[in-house]
């Protein structure tokens, strides 16, 4: 069990609770970092946008679906009790581990993707948001500093490292920051539009299975994504429909890799639900790399 650091114990109270006339101000701001808030505007993105916007709202589903997965899965192995009183306060939590902050992991996840596919002024507005968020979370005494900066460092990383597979794959026209690093040149996105009932039924199916695992049915959840890939798989043959296969069999090492990783969180395997969803990353990747050093050949 991690115990808070010596300067969280010295800088939260600075943050907690200095404006309590605020209070009705930062409840708000702290939810547009909740997972749930994200996925629903990324779910009307998704259903209301076109082009950019609906590729971007599909990409940032996915990464707020792992993100929560990996997020519980640190909470498990660390096992940080949450500030004294927060579980009992009268904002509603729910009665979890407080290392990382799951709003700062998925609003700076959030933002990462959203720079990558909307640009540099998208960041810094979007910077300006997630530290408000992470500040709420102080304010409202649920979380200690390190968890905040964690959950920040942890969902940046996730942020870039999705944006990079989805630029790999040539949904996205750049890499994200990690260009800052090494120079990789800008390409023009790949416009994947799939078949219209294959399309809505796997990206409903997404924000679906977030909200009912956020909300304590992870029975329910892998339930949902084991007959949703299923019947992906079922029509796809069934219709003989021709894709990138690339990204078909990028979707089957997701789908694969979701039901495993939420099984074993559920048993209590945190530690393997991690690993499951890093060696799915390196194997989409690999998918890629070897095609490109095949066609250099």
């Amino acid at each position: 069990m991690l115990e808070p650091f010596g300067f969280d114990n010295y800088l939260l109270p600075m943050f907690m609770q200095q404006l309590p006339d605020y209070r009705w101000f930062f409840f708000i701001v702290t939810q547009l970092g909740s997972p749930l808030t994200l996925t629903v505007l990324a779910s009307l993105g998704f259903a209301m946008g076109k082009n950019r916007m609906k590729v971007f709202s599909a990409v940032l589903l996915i990464g707020l679906l792992f993100s929560i997965v990996v997020v519980d899965d640190i909470k498990e192995i660390v096992q940080r009790p949450r500030p004294f009183g927060a579980n009992t306060s009268d904002f509603l939590i729910l009665n979890s581990y407080s290392f990382p902050s799951g709003h700062a992991f998925s609003i700076f996840l959030a933002v990462s993707i959203l720079g990558a596919y909307y640009g540099w002024q998208y960041y810094a507005a979007g910077y300006v948001l997630a530290i408000a968020v992470s500040l709420s979370r102080l304010y409202l005494g649920v979380h200690y500093p390190s968890d905040v900066l964690a959950g920040a460092l942890f969902g940046i990383i996730m942020g870039e490292l999705v944006v990079y597979a989805a630029y790999r794959y040539g949904l996205c026209e750049n890499p994200g920051l990690i260009a800052l690093v090494r120079p990789v040149k800008a390409r023009k996105a790949f416009n994947f539009m799939p078949d219209n009932i294959l399309s809505v039924s796997v990206f409903l199916t997404i924000p679906l299975a977030i909200i009912l695992y956020y909300m304590g049915y992870a029975e329910l959840t892998i339930f949902i994504f084991t007959a949703a890939a299923m019947l992906v798989l079922l029509y796809v043959s069934a219709k003989g429909m021709k894709f990138d296969s690339d990204l078909f069999t990028a979707f089957v090492i997701l789908a694969i890799c979701l039901i495993s990783s939420i099984s074993m969180l559920f048993i209590g395997a945190s530690m393997l639900s991690i690993i499951t969803i890093a060696l799915a990353y390196i194997a989409i990747l690999s998918i890629k790399v070897r095609k490109q050093k095949a066609n250099k050949v």
